[in-house]
């Protein structure tokens, strides 16, 4: 088999396997842990000073589990009209083969409507490290036919680590009890490719919620998010109740999954936990996907904590 056959295979082998990784953006639940990440226009929605930390651990019963991490921390300042923030994301694939390091810088600019609506744009730039794994990737021309993968292939491997900037733009509506947001995540379609031109596309991310009360301190938030990103369409939709102390909900990720989320409230501090039991052609032997969130939110700089629209505080 010659070099350029080898390469053109290793190209679609890998585009393959990575299909959620390197040709789609990280999968996660769209929490408020992962609001910027999501959105820029979130930057700083809280009008206060929040942290925001976020574990994923998807399909671990399929040999080479997809893993990420997310940590944020922003806050709203009057000195520059808006939400500053700044990101981390680190995704671990396949053991290790594929490693994404993302690190990232939001601005939102906010625009008071009404007394509890607010209109923000935002700017995200971040730059992105791939790290791939080459000795851990196996070909057909190593096997051999009786002891199994065996032979060196020359002349296959590619660089070990590539960088790249992306920027990312977002639009929302805020009100107390009602959020509408649209964001093109990916705007500029950097190259991310290691053998070859590979462009990271447009994500494009549509958001609606409503938030309706039972009570002062508890009631309903209804959400849907549709998300496309080249050929890949994905509708997820999310019901849940909250109270003054805990949340508790359900949701749909269209032909892919059930959603399940519980999650506590103490003060100034939020705990998530939600899973994803696979419906897709995958089968549940996936053992699905767990997602950990937690929020530390300080109380706002003037002093009032029903400055955050309460369609955030209380939604998942």
């Amino acid at each position: 088999m010659n070099v350029i056959f080898r390469k053109t295979l290793v190209l679609g082998m890998f585009c393959l396997i990575q299909r959620f990784t390197l040709c789609q953006d990280a999968q996660v639940a769209h929490g408020l842990g992962t609001a910027m990440y999501n959105n820029p226009a979130m930057t700083g929605a809280f009008m206060r000073p929040s942290f925001y930390s976020t574990y994923r651990n998807q399909w671990p019963g399929i040999d080479g589990t997809y893993v990420t991490y997310h940590v944020g921390v922003d806050t709203h300042l009057d000195a520059i009209h808006g939400g500053l923030g700044l990101r981390y994301m680190l995704n671990r694939d396949g053991y290790g083969t594929l490693i994404t390091n993302n690190v990232g810088l939001n601005y939102a600019y906010r625009a008071q409507l009404s007394e509890k609506a607010a209109l923000r744009m935002g700017i995200g730039i971040s730059h992105l490290k791939y790290t791939i794994d080459w000795d851990q990737l196996n070909f057909g021309d190593q096997i051999d036919p009786r002891y199994g993968f065996l032979y060196e292939i020359p002349g296959v491997k590619g660089p070990s680590h590539r960088r790249l900037i992306k920027t990312d733009l977002g639009v929302a509506l805020l009100h107390d009890r009602d959020l509408i947001s649209y964001a093109a995540l990916n705007a500029n379609q950097p190259d991310r490719g290691f053998l070859g031109v590979r462009r990271l596309y447009i994500r494009h991310h549509a958001q609606a919620a409503f938030l309706a009360k039972l009570g002062d301190n508890n009631g309903f938030i209804f959400d849907a998010i549709y998300q496309r990103q080249q050929i890949f369409n994905q509708l997820l939709l999310k019901a849940n109740y909250y109270n003054r102390y805990m949340r508790i909900g359900t949701g749909l990720r269209h032909r892919d999954a059930l959603i399940g989320m519980i999650g506590g409230q103490l003060r100034q501090f939020r705990l998530s936990y939600i899973y994803e039991m696979t419906i897709s052609k995958l089968t549940n032997a996936s053992a699905g996907s767990h997602e950990v969130q937690f929020t530390w939110s300080l109380q706002s700089a003037k002093g009032n904590d029903r400055e955050c629209p309460s369609v955030l505080w209380n939604g998942f």
